[in-house]
């Protein structure tokens, strides 16, 4: 299930603020320049085209099967129903959707100009899109139009469709387009690029299941049980409803399923990851195929947040609906491989590639950093054949499935790691520091650090294995002892290095086989490299700057990212800040001095620190972890002895002991007082209100001990576990005191929030009154047959979903406060939290409401109670039952698992609309 997320802040997209005019070069229409209408095939244009523009004007009156939620009113388009947004994205704001005819133009065109006129209001957004039809029979993605009205397209189109996404803003306010106008340039004789790729683009990204049955898709499909189509994170291959334009091929443990696009979701809603860095809406700077929630969860880009500044709470990069989920094999969220069809222009889905049959060692760059379930591939077959070598048993299939999950998990269990079946830099480094170990292909030392004798653990097994292949002989242990020194003075010595037996970076840079064209292992013969260059040079830089703390993936290309560390060196070291790198630069670089500064604020200059990094960003982690009572030399090196003491912090302050020092790590060790809680600092002496941030999930320090402390206090049944860290347990208990205290449900303990805990606590509200049970039931089943009619329209409310309307205007006709309640089926379970009258468990009467949901962020229905018969078996009867446009409608009598089951939704709650004495849970 999908967490609901707070109103967003809203983004700019096209038009400017409240009654503004957008006008960019338009032009007068055209009527005769082009047909309305799809054209499927349409001929190839003459070879030489007059450099003509065809204008035109969308008819904003005129409504299409494909349009979703819009009212076409006399003032323009505009949301229809404020309550309606796309299932997956994860948004509350109103959203609707208008699609046009598609237009034939005279001449073939890659650039759409666009111009509205709108009234906007702040924080509403209004976007425009464009996509074409090629010569070739293959329709672009859709093009989104800039801040200047121009919407560039992937090829040359002899067709063209317009299609408008409107979202209202925090308040319920929708922008309202009055015109719209196009104007199409001809490509002339050199378009920018005139077909498609041949080949389809494939990447590997986690999969989450979108569930929500019921709820409306971005373009228009509710959601069925068991439904097949999939969710991207950009409205750029949203395909219309029912069409399958934009596809996917996904592969599962299982199987593959080729499905549509038809919704936009998770996380965010323009980061079409699967396009190249230049033609993404939004951060270009992410390597194609490289979801940006991915980014956010496991390195904190973005600073760890979705394109909402929300934080990303998984690494997911395709939602799947629940038949597409359970027939490719998942039971869980996982792993997949996805190719993304339309980027070949379409065609048959190309078979599932093989798994590989060549072993790739764990801590190669091919691997993932924390290996899982649905995985399949040679990263695979190497950790099967080192499980095998402590006994597992598995067949070497290449597949993560069950048994290797299997086998992880007794593994980890058997060698004292945290037991998660995730294979994780702690469960490679032991898989590898058995005697068996280190017989795995491509591992190089880019991130190991100096080795010295004394030295161990995976990177010396790296180390011993890259010797052997020059001829040394050695026993494959990880333990660099006077063999393993021997023969590193031995291979400096054959290259022309000084033959100490310690490898540093030269050192290094000649085993990586990454040096320099020039033949030598530091950057004197490279020249200035600058952003654009790639090759050695670029390597071995990226090598250098990860030396310093930059944390780069060394993949010889020279991309924002290096140039971002070059600046980032150039400022710490007193250098021009240029992001080039010339010979001062290149200088300071080589110079080998680390230095071991520990003034460097982890948070904001390091990113994510594991074993073998080295420099300032080390030096600052290692006097941080003695302040928490490490005993550490502070030299700036990322040793076993380091690994160690942030596994027994990150134990202590729990968080996942992987030794990796990331967002949350950081955050721990600058936290309040001791950057976490311990028995002796839990004290709840801080002032929630002067002295301490929005906390939330993920916050920790003395803030949140006070937090849980106060919850404590409160009477409420609250027994939270003090111990600074702010997780489920206290993210559920200050959901649960927010319901109580009417305040906004999000989890966020903000300005409102903190008063309350300051305040007195919340008691039982009495309601009732002279409210009858016998007529409630009397109002409800007067009601029965009352029908919806269009877009959920209905008697006892908006156009909206009206099951929660229906419930309360029957309890308000029966006398009861009503006061609270809404639209949303969870309003009533929070009333009953006000109230006090949420029933003991199995307690079911008359006028009650039950609230089916499994959990109490959002509910899936509300229905009232009719009448409870000897036997216990309820007559239920409810508002928008029985399919859209819906009706009140009774069931046959049912037990309460029963309507459970026919609502595919567990029972939150029953709600008694009376304080009557009875005893309440």
């Amino acid at each position: 299930m999908r967490l609901l997320r707070g109103h967003p802040t809203g983004r700019l997209v096209l038009g400017a603020a409240t009654a503004a005019s957008l006008v960019v070069g338009m032009v007068g229409t055209t009527p005769a320049a082009f047909a309305a209408g799809p054209t499927p095939h349409p001929a190839a244009t003459a070879a030489k085209v007059p450099a003509a523009t065809a204008s035109w004007q969308e008819n904003l009156a005129q409504a299409h099967k494909d349009d979703v939620n819009v009212a076409h009113s006399g003032k323009g388009l505009r949301v229809q129903n404020p309550k309606i947004h796309p299932a997956a994205s994860g948004r509350n704001q109103g959203y609707g959707l208008v699609t046009f005819p598609a237009h034939r133009i005279p001449a073939p065109t890659t650039r759409v100009t666009v111009a509205t006129t709108a009234d906007k209001p702040a924080g509403s957004q209004l976007e425009v899109d464009v996509r074409g039809l090629g010569v070739n029979g293959h329709w672009t993605e859709w093009a989104t139009a800039d801040a200047k009205g121009v919407a560039n397209l992937a090829w040359t189109a002899s067709t063209v469709q317009t299609r408008v996404m409107l979202w209202d803003d925090a308040k319920g306010d929708s922008p309202v387009l009055s015109k719209l106008a196009l104007s199409a340039t001809a490509a002339g004789r050199s378009p920018r690029l005139a077909q498609p790729s041949p080949t389809a683009e494939t990447y590997r990204v986690f999969a989450t299941r979108e569930g929500l049955v019921g709820k409306p898709t971005a373009n228009g499909h509710t959601i069925q049980t068991n439904d097949h189509f999939v969710a991207l994170p950009s409205g750029s291959a949203l395909s219309p409803n029912g069409s399958s334009t934009y596809s996917v091929q996904v592969c599962g443990p299982a199987r593959c399923e080729t499905a549509p696009v038809w919704d936009v979701g998770p996380w965010n809603t323009h980061n079409n990851y699967w396009d190249p860095g230049s033609q993404r809406t939004e951060f270009t700077d992410l390597a194609q195929g490289m979801p940006e929630s991915q980014a956010a969860y496991e390195t904190g880009y973005n600073g760890g947040k979705d394109d909402l500044g929300y934080t990303v709470g998984n690494r997911a990069g395709i939602d799947l609906a629940d038949g597409t989920f359970a027939d490719i094999g998942l039971s869980d969220n996982g792993w997949v491989s996805v190719t993304y069809l339309w980027t070949s222009g379409g065609g048959t889905p190309p078979p599932p590639p093989p798994p590989s049959t060549t072993p790739v060692n764990l801590f190669n760059g091919q691997c993932p950093a924390n290996m899982s379930q649905g995985e399949s591939d040679g990263c695979v077959i190497e950790l099967q054949n080192l499980l095998n070598s402590s006994g597992a048993g598995l067949t070497v299939d290449g597949q993560f499935g069950p048994a290797t999950y299997a086998a992880v998990r007794n593994y980890q269990a058997s060698h004292g790691l945290g037991v998660d079946g995730v294979v994780g830099p702690n469960t490679k480094s032991a898989l590898y520091g058995a005697p068996s170990g280190g017989t795995g292909s491509g591992l190089q030392l880019v991130n190991c650090g100096t080795l010295q004798v004394g030295s161990s653990g995976s990177c010396v097994t790296t180390l011993q294995t890259m010797l052997n292949a020059y001829g040394a002989g050695l026993t494959v242990d990880g333990q660099f002892g006077s063999g393993t020194q021997t023969a590193v003075e031995n291979f400096q010595s054959s290259h022309g290095l000084t033959a100490d037996g310690i490898v540093g970076v030269n050192t290094t840079y000649a085993l990586n086989g990454s040096a320099p064209a020039g033949g030598g292992n530091t950057l004197s013969n490279c020249g200035t490299l600058q952003q654009g260059a790639s090759g050695a040079c670029v390597t071995t830089l990226q090598q250098m700057l990860n030396g310093y703390g930059a944390g780069l993936t060394v993949d010889g290309q020279f991309g924002p990212g290096t140039f971002t560390a070059v600046e980032n060196f150039q400022t710490a070291h007193g250098l021009s800040v240029d992001g080039i790198v010339g010979p001062a630069t290149e200088a300071s670089l080589e110079s080998n001095t680390y230095g071991t500064s520990s003034t460097v604020d982890l948070r904001t200059s390091c990113g994510t620190i594991v074993q073998g990094n080295t420099g300032n960003c080390v030096a600052s982690l290692q006097a941080l972890l003695n302040q928490h009572g490490a005993s550490l030399n502070v030299d700036g090196q990322f040793g076993p002895l380091t690994l160690t003491a942030v596994e027994s912090f990150q134990t202590a302050h729990g968080l996942t002991a992987d030794g990796q020092v990331g967002p949350a790590t950081e955050a721990a060790l600058y936290a309040t007082g001791t950057g976490g809680c311990s028995d002796s600092n839990c004290t709840g002496t801080v002032d929630l209100r002067t002295q301490c941030p929005d906390l939330q999930q993920g916050s920790s320090g003395n803030c949140v001990s006070t937090l849980q402390t106060l919850l404590n206090g409160m009477g409420l049944g609250y027994s939270i576990t003090v111990d600074g860290q702010f997780g489920p347990a206290t993210d559920s208990a200050v959901r649960d005191f927010q319901a109580r205290a009417g305040l906004s449900v999000d989890g966020v303990v903000g300005s409102g929030t903190k008063a309350a805990l300051y305040g007195p606590v919340p008691a039982p509200t009495p309601t009732g009154g002279n409210v009858s049970r016998g007529n409630i039931a009397q109002i409800a089943l007067g009601q029965y047959g009352t029908t919806g009619t269009g877009d959920y329209c209905n008697p006892y409310g908006p156009c909206e979903y009206w099951c929660a309307d229906f419930a309360g205007w029957v309890w308000n006709h029966a006398g009861v406060d009503t006061a609270g309640l809404d639209a949303g089926a969870i309003s009533f379970y929070r009333w009953g939290l006000r109230h006090g009258t949420i029933e003991n468990s199995g307690v079911v009467r008359q006028g009650d409401a039950i609230v089916f949901a499994d959990n109490t962020t959002s509910a899936d229905h509300v229905a009232l109670v009719a009448s409870v018969d000897s036997n216990g078996l309820i007559q239920e009867i409810g508002g928008d039952q029985g399919g859209k446009p819906g009706a009140v409608t009774e069931w046959a009598p049912m037990t309460l698992s029963q309507l459970s089951a026919y609502y595919g939704a567990p029972i939150l709650a029953v709600v008694s609309p009376i304080s009557d004495g009875q005893t309440h849970a």
